[in-house]
């Protein structure tokens, strides 16, 4: 991301895609572009009006408010649209995701089949609901979590072998790469998201394969 104007967002970024976490009070920092318009109170002007721009988000990106949000997005994210930003603003998505496909996971392992089944229990449960590139993204991610970091994420979600699990295997490269929804900083330096100036160009989710 481009540097600029340093924002906290809760730890729980880091593992939100896997099981409950909540609760974790350690903070990291994103970048927020450069070019992002600042009010007066912090937040940030992209177009929202006054009143939904200083609205406070929930969930993953509590610590921001909708205008920082959307000032932190990447512009080409799949997440990066305005109806998308209000609803991930304005609910906990990632708990929302990271339920559905923990039943769909115990349904049928199967990739394909979580995210399908995963795509279709986050639909119901959200009112309006996120568009699908961006739905993709979550579904997609929380999938690759499932599959390749269960048993470590399981015993410490917010913890570094959790982090690194998903790391390593593309789960939160690949979501953020994605969605262009801001990465958090890892523990000791370096984006825990896509490599500084990194995109993911085909707008595929997190950890295919």
């Amino acid at each position: 991301m481009r540097p600029g104007l340093r924002l906290k967002t809760t730890g729980i970024a880091l593992s939100f895609f896997v099981f409950m976490g909540c609760g974790d009070d350690t903070s990291s920092t994103v970048d927020a572009p450069v070019d992002m318009a600042v009010t007066p109170d912090g937040g940030a002007s992209d177009g929202v009006g006054s009143d939904m721009a200083s609205t406070q988000c929930r969930g993953t990106f509590a610590a921001l408010n909708r205008a920082q949000l959307a000032g932190a997005t990447r512009p080409n994210g799949m997440c990066a649209m305005p109806a998308d930003l209000d609803i991930i603003c304005g609910n906990d998505v990632g708990l929302t995701t990271r339920t559905c496909g923990q039943t769909c996971f115990l349904m049928n392992p199967e990739e394909a089949a979580v995210i399908a089944c995963t795509t279709m229990c986050v639909k119901v449960a959200l009112n309006p609901d996120l568009t699908d590139p961006c739905l993709g993204c979550y579904a997609t991610a929380v999938s690759c979590t499932l599959k390749n970091c269960a048993a470590v994420c399981a015993a410490d979600p917010n913890g570094q072998p959790c982090l690194q699990c998903q790391t390593t295997n593309g789960c939160l490269p690949g979501f953020f790469g994605c969605s262009g929804l801001p990465a958090p900083m890892a523990p000791g330096g370096g984006d825990a998201g896509v490599p500084e100036g990194g995109s993911s160009d085909d707008g595929g989710g997190a950890g295919g394969g």
